[in-house]
């Protein structure tokens, strides 16, 4: 049994879109720096929330 590398799923990904006609993907670029706005309070007494697309669960 031969060892075999990790497969590149960007790049298979993208090769594979690029056959059926899709234009290549174009990655947000954003030249200014986040806006940063400090807590007025500890955190530990903040009420802190999370969005995400990963499908979080409890």
């Amino acid at each position: 049994m031969s060892e075999r590398g990790p497969i590149d799923y960007i790049q298979r990904t993208h090769d594979q879109y690029k056959a059926l006609g899709y234009p290549a993907y174009q990655w947000v670029h954003n030249p200014d720096p986040a806006a940063f706005t400090p807590l007025r309070k500890p955190l530990s007494e903040c009420t802190v929330g999370l969005v995400a697309s990963g499908g979080i669960y409890r």
